[in-house]
């Protein structure tokens, strides 16, 4: 059996993210580009398991999901 930390699934966390609605969504966004700034800042605990290449890369996920609602608000019902 492995024993190794399995690499976490970009794709998931960026859905688990997202199910969470536009608000979380954008704090998560704001998080890691602060957190890339100053790393003494903390990561939400999702994300706690990711390195730095994992975190631009949702980072980026997001801000191109984010995109799509060009500064409109999120139906979150």
């Amino acid at each position: 059996m492995n024993s190794q930390k399995s690499t976490p699934d970009i794709q998931e966390l960026v859905e688990k993210i997202c199910i969470q609605g536009c608000t979380i969504t954008r704090q998560y966004i704001e998080n890691l580009i602060n957190f890339e700034k100053d790393n003494t800042q903390s990561l939400p605990t999702l994300l706690n398991e990711t390195n730095h290449a994992q975190q631009k890369e949702i980072l980026d996920e997001l801000i191109n999901i984010m995109a799509v609602y060009d500064n409109k608000d999120c139906d979150e019902n």
